[in-house]
């Protein structure tokens, strides 16, 4: 993360640079292309810096959160609610459509049964966002590594 944003500046420092260099030069449209440069510059670093990728999910603390929450209906990535959807490997990519940590994330995050069950606590209230990340994180890294 924190190299991310060493390039975001370094970035911004080189738009400055190049804005500033360009009000030097005597132009004619110099000021309505200095605003346009400007605003195309600024919706660049904005694309820039917002498509950074979150931070990694803590797969050790999924592990705790899923032993704790999970791990009743899911224990060893079996499924005793319905026995055919399991969360190895096999079973995640034909009924999520893949299995790598997004994909996860995704149904649970849409998933009805996972997000209203009363029994998905964590201190302070219901799972987080970052709480379903690591969880999500754990069962994909454990699905795809033949762990369960």
């Amino acid at each position: 993360m924190h190299c991310q944003w060493k390039r975001a500046v370094l970035l911004l420092a080189i738009c400055f640079e190049y804005t500033t260099a360009w009000g030097r030069i005597p132009h004619p449209m110099k000021n309505a292309a200095a605003v346009a440069s400007r605003v195309t510059i600024s919706t660049t670093v904005a694309a820039f810096i917002s498509s950074a990728p979150a931070a990694a999910s803590d797969v050790a603390r999924g592990t705790e959160l899923f032993t704790a929450n999970c791990a009743s209906c899911h224990a060893k990535g079996e499924n005793f609610v319905n026995t055919q959807r399991t969360l190895k490997a096999d079973a995640l990519k034909k009924y999520l459509g893949a299995n790598d940590e997004i994909t996860v994330r995704k149904f649970l995050q849409e998933s009805n049964r996972h997000q209203n069950q009363a029994y998905f606590r964590a201190p302070g209230g219901k799972l987080t966002s970052t709480d379903w990340d690591d969880v999500a994180s754990f069962v994909s890294k454990t699905a795809l590594e033949n762990e369960w």
